[in-house]
């Protein structure tokens, strides 16, 4: 066709096609295979290499991240080659900041209400003994009454120690 020769190549009609046809469309292919197989190869070699530096990247994180405790001062997030690491790094410091000034807070509640809590259960307790002792002569309907306030001022001890326990500092270091 306008002096140039075209080939086609059908496959499912053999006889259509001599072997010399044959021959000259798969020689023109071969340059394409290759090429298609190179590619393929090179973009598999810059995933792999890819993955392999982000690997790399994650694990700096992670130990950093291990390091990191409660009672030491944290250190600065490191600086991360892929920089879409650097913000959640910044967020782990942060969060764990944020975690040790809520536990300090906790802790100094705990310190400062500790005596005052004591205090006022003792006073009702003490209270609570000088007014069965005045009244003696009480009716069983007023001991009931007075020994229901007695088991809530009982109950509110055993719940205020058992808060102010579980506040407690632990004596082994919480490690994140």
């Amino acid at each position: 066709f306008q002096q140039g020769v075209y080939y086609s190549f059908l496959r499912f009609k053999p006889e259509f096609n001599d072997e010399q046809t044959e021959s000259q469309l798969t020689q023109s292919l071969l340059p394409v295979i290759f090429t298609s197989a190179a590619i393929i190869t090179l973009l598999f070699f810059v995933q792999f290499l890819y993955t392999y530096r982000m690997n790399n990247n994650v694990r700096e994180l992670a130990r950093w991240a291990q390091s990191l405790s409660l009672s030491r001062q944290s250190k600065a997030p490191p600086k991360m080659k892929v920089k879409g690491l650097n913000p959640l790094a910044t967020m782990v410091n942060n969060s764990l900041l944020r975690f040790n000034q809520v536990l300090e807070k906790e802790h100094a509640f705990a310190r400062y209400t500790s005596h005052e809590l004591r205090t006022q259960i003792a006073i009702l307790s003490a209270n609570m003994e000088i007014l069965e002792a005045i009244m003696a002569d009480l009716r069983p309907s007023e001991r009931k009454v007075l020994h229901r306030m007695e088991q809530a001022v009982s109950d509110m001890k055993y719940q205020t120690e058992a808060l102010l326990w579980i506040s407690k500092e632990v004596e082994q270091e919480l490690r994140l």
